[in-house]
């Protein structure tokens, strides 16, 4: 396999993982290997403790990583989803809201947690975000 540099990792927007927005909405990127995906988005939530945050995609990786580790954060906000569907719902006590909210609610930091088809998702929520916010 080729080899990539970091510089080019983001670059070439190659998405593994978990991918974190930052306040302004742009991207920096945390390859995560499999097996560490649960430690780095703990340490991540550790590290903006003191910033306002929401998920974004009400995924089943998320429920369970919320209920596993039993995460009941006062700064977490919300969890964003464009399935209309599941807004207005929660999952495990953080309500479920449209992309649109996300100004409304004061979202500092958002983290990308859909799994399934994460290559294909986030490109889309990064472009969503870029003309919206």
């Amino acid at each position: 396999p080729k080899k990539i540099t970091k510089k080019q990792l983001i670059n070439e927007k190659i998405y593994n993982g978990i991918n974190f927005l930052d306040s302004k909405f742009e991207y920096t990127i945390k390859k995560i290997p499999d097996y560490l995906e649960e430690i780095s988005l703990l340490k991540i939530l550790f590290k903006y403790r003191n910033k306002k945050i929401a998920f974004w995609g009400a995924s089943i990786f998320l429920g369970k990583f919320l209920e596993k580790y039993n995460i009941k954060n006062k700064n977490i906000i919300a969890v964003i989803d464009k399935d209309s569907s599941k807004q207005g719902d929660e999952l495990f006590g953080y309500e479920i809201i449209s992309p649109e909210k996300i100004e409304e609610k004061g979202v500092e930091k958002i983290i990308f947690t859909i799994k399934n088809k994460h290559h294909r998702i986030y490109p889309m929520v990064k472009k969503y975000l870029d003309l919206y916010n």
